[in-house]
């Protein structure tokens, strides 16, 4: 443990206590619920990494960057930024990040795919 784990367990445990007390009642499914418990059990763990500087990209997520009353991404969960609102190459509107490499659809998050090399 480092000196920031306390830190990181407070705030963990912040973010723990408001998933159960304001954002649990928006998801529906018990899987999903199990899922959003398990995420947020180890931002104690991502927060040290975080506040260290160890924070190697998209392996560590926030989970409070999703809003889950209106189901929907505030900003990166990854590094943080705001700058998630994406238009493709044919015009279409997406959520993701394009520095961590992540694409963010509801409730979930997937790795973007990379342009194959070599033509």
């Amino acid at each position: 443990m480092t000196e920031m784990f306390n830190q990181a367990l407070d705030q963990g445990k912040e973010e723990y206590h408001k998933l159960f007390s304001k954002d649990m009642k928006f998801i529906k499914k018990t899987e999903d619920r199990i899922s959003a418990c398990n995420m947020v059990m180890m931002r104690a763990r991502d927060i040290e990494r975080e506040l260290n500087g160890d924070d190697k990209g998209p392996d560590t997520f926030n989970l409070v960057a999703f809003d889950f009353e209106n189901l929907c991404w505030k900003y990166c969960p990854c590094c943080g930024s705001e700058d998630i609102n994406q238009k493709s190459q044919t015009g279409k509107d997406y959520l993701g990040c394009k520095k961590c490499g992540i694409l963010l659809n509801p409730g979930q998050i997937k790795l973007m795919k990379r342009p194959k090399k070599g033509g």
